[in-house]
């Protein structure tokens, strides 16, 4: 009878210790980590299908842009946030000419320091692709992004529930 509970606590111990962490991700987090896995995989193959690169080129280029997602991200969160800022002071009508001035400054600063990093993107690109494969590049990524932008106008008209 005791070597029966202790083998039962000891199994449900081991289930709980490798059990995967339901909880450790909220919902958010577990979503955006989705979309982002379905991203890489969509820009997986449009490298492949679209722009024609070997596995191990795809593999190169998903490396370089993934390199420098983090401080894109960080970049066009700042952008965003300069935008905002301005939007509300003109919404409230505001004269405060300094706070006009600081954040058409920093959406400046922003604004430079992303076309920075995609100088830099480019020149790390230049090294692994041909200039042809840097044109389908090119185009692959704009269509891409205008198919995303769609995606996403279609999904916020869509509305709550049923129409």
């Amino acid at each position: 009878m005791m070597r029966c509970r202790f083998v039962t606590l000891l199994a449900l111990l081991v289930a709980l210790l490798f059990a995967p962490p339901a909880i450790a991700q909220p919902p958010a987090a577990a979503k955006r980590a989705q979309v982002e896995a379905k991203m890489g995989e969509i820009r997986g193959r449009m490298l492949r299908d679209q722009v024609g690169l070997s596995e191990v080129k795809a593999r190169n280029v998903e490396a370089i842009l993934q390199r420098h997602r983090n401080e894109r991200l960080d970049l066009r969160q700042k952008l965003l946030a300069h935008q905002r800022k301005i939007a509300e002071l003109l919404r409230q009508d505001s004269d405060d000419q300094s706070a006009y001035t600081r954040e058409i400054q920093g959406m400046r600063t922003s604004q430079r320091q992303l076309q920075a990093l995609r100088e830099t993107e480019i020149d790390e690109l230049q090294k692994v692709l041909t200039p042809k494969e840097q044109a389908r590049l090119g185009v692959a990524m704009r269509q891409m992004r205008r198919r995303m932008n769609q995606a996403a106008q279609g999904y916020r008209g869509a509305g709550p529930g049923p129409h």
